[in-house]
């Protein structure tokens, strides 16, 4: 979760090609996806999901990535998310 937050593209890649689960959740269930959405980090989302990480995920608190993404003003990933299939739950 560390190398998304801080957007290093290439460990997820190392990561995701030695077997890490792209959905794997820290205590407070945030995945690699939203700390990559949180932080505005374009192509680390973009390898997340193309490494099977759900989209519209949610943590403890009922946040999905795209609900970060629009939060703290992240367009280029939200709309990276938004291609993938993300929805906002604050419309459903």
């Amino acid at each position: 979760m560390h190398a998304a937050e801080k957007g290093h593209t290439a460990v997820i890649q190392a990561l995701l090609d030695g077997g890490a689960d792209a959905n794997a959740k820290d205590s407070e269930n945030n995945t690699a996806l939203t700390w990559a959405a949180n932080e505005g980090h374009v192509d680390a989302a973009k390898a997340l999901i193309a490494g099977g990480a759900e989209v519209n995920i949610k943590n403890k608190s009922g946040t999905t990535p795209l609900t970060r993404a629009v939060l703290y003003k992240r367009d280029a990933v939200a709309e990276v998310l938004r291609q993938a299939g993300a929805t906002d739950p604050r419309r459903e």
